[in-house]
């Protein structure tokens, strides 16, 4: 089943932060909208070994040494991919949501989850808008079950999948697709179809989500996703710059979302202000 997405034109800013340091296109998708499909990536179509031979980067989170390829490392394999054809553009509404680079606060993500030993063996763990996944990749080193999720199948497919592959014994190989899943599309169709009613539900311990917030139309998506897909008792950790200009979203505007929500206490965990500013927000579930 395939499901069609109308994203609104952002209002235009030159200011540099972020995401928009880069050239944006801002295209509205009426006539042709791109078909983007809401599935989980049946592990047919995945091949863990692509990234074999390939020129690997290591980053250190504490005492885990994450192993990854990029988009430059895999370049020769995306080049002829449509999705990825806009090559000036770090995002393309509808059609690619930038999972193929590594951001800034993927990186403060993945060094706060180590340092503060917040993933736990066996924690169901749900990484939002993963691209690469160094965040999901730190979750998983410490045991977590995780599942990474993306716009985009053909990230999951290159590079997120590939890379949990890069960071498994080579023993435990097979039983990847045990400890995790891969789940691509929108988030609001992810939770109309698998978290409706009648549906038996997946629940996670923790949500983990960095860079997701630079739309403001976005983000009640995001927020409604994370409420239906938490467990009672579980957290989410979400990092993001402070303000993305040109894209207009940012801390203080899914702040007064959740705010005006209602369902989650939220506080700043970590601050950086070293180039632009950074924060990591810590949810929890209110009680009555």
């Amino acid at each position: 089943m395939s499901f069609c997405f109308n994203f609104p034109n952002p209002s235009n800013d030159n200011s540099a932060d972020g995401r928009n340091s880069h050239t944006f296109s801002h295209e509205v998708l009426n006539e042709e909208c791109s078909l983007v499909p809401c599935e989980f990536i049946s592990s047919s179509d995945i091949n863990f070994k692509d990234v074999q031979g390939i020129n690997r980067k290591k980053r250190k989170f504490a005492s885990l040494e994450v192993v990854y390829v990029t988009q430059e490392t895999i370049a020769n394999q995306i080049e002829n991919l449509d999705v990825f054809s806009e090559k000036t553009s770090d995002l393309v509404p509808g059609k690619y949501e930038g999972g193929l680079k590594v951001w800034e606060c993927s990186i403060d993500l993945a060094q706060y989850l180590a340092d503060n030993n917040c993933i736990q063996e066996n924690d169901y763990v749900l990484e939002l808008g993963c691209g690469i996944g160094l965040p999901g990749l730190v979750a998983y080193l410490c045991g977590g079950v995780v599942t990474f999720q993306d716009f985009n199948s053909e990230v999951l497919k290159l590079l997120t999948a590939p890379n949990v592959w890069l960071n498994t014994t080579e023993e435990n190989q097979i039983d990847i697709l045990q400890r995790c899943q891969f789940l691509c599309g929108d988030w609001h169709d992810i939770k109309e179809i698998y978290y409706s009613e009648d549906k038996e539900k997946k629940l996670y311990d923790v949500i983990i989500t960095s860079e997701t917030i630079y739309e403001r139309n976005n983000q009640r998506k995001l927020l409604n996703l994370m409420k239906s897909a938490l467990k009672p008792g579980g957290v989410i950790y979400l990092a993001s710059k402070v303000h993305y200009f040109g894209v207009g979203g940012g801390i203080a505007d899914f702040e007064e979302l959740l705010k005006e929500d209602g369902t989650f206490n939220f506080s700043t965990v970590l601050k950086t202000t070293e180039g632009v500013e950074r924060r990591i927000l810590k949810l929890t579930r209110k009680t009555s």
